[in-house]
């Protein structure tokens, strides 16, 4: 079995393997590596366009974590590749420290035009009670963006 790479390995064309078109797409070793490591149990690939409205890109929730009869953690990566000169996108993480899940600010992060540097990396959050990250553009052209995110045991 091909090792556990991690987030800060993968290139931008691993990144567009996973989020790409499923039938065209060639995933290499590290990438099958990454998705059948022993640990992971499920993996996300999304394209939500946004709205102008705050939406949900991953979550974790009090029922995920009663299949998984433990808490997880939750790594992702989010590309702002099609931002363009004019567009601003907020994007929040939630977190819950008790049960029933009641969310509460975790952290903040606006991006304005074009970024440079388009990845965004959440590095392993424990989702105990509820974990989620969302994303809001506020002014610009509705963009699309490509979301990867992993959910693994917490061992």
């Amino acid at each position: 079995m091909v090792s556990l790479t991690t987030y800060c390995d993968l290139t931008k064309a691993h990144f567009d393997a996973i989020i790409g078109d499923p039938t065209s797409a060639v995933i290499d070793e590290t990438v099958v590596g990454l998705l059948n490591a022993r640990d992971a149990t499920t993996f996300t690939v999304s394209t939500p366009t946004m709205d102008g409205n705050e939406l949900t890109l991953y979550s974790v929730e009090a029922g995920d974590l009663e299949v998984y009869e433990t808490p997880v953690m939750v790594e992702g990566l989010v590309s702002l590749e099609n931002m363009a000169s004019g567009d601003v996108l907020v994007v929040k993480e939630y977190s819950s420290v008790e049960s029933p899940v009641a969310y509460k600010s975790y952290v903040t992060h606006t991006y304005k035009d074009a970024q440079t540097s388009p990845i965004i990396h959440f590095i392993k959050k424990i989702g105990a009670f509820g974990w989620k990250i969302t994303a809001q553009q506020t002014s610009g052209t509705n963009r699309v963006l490509k979301c990867f995110f992993i959910r693994r045991r917490f061992s």
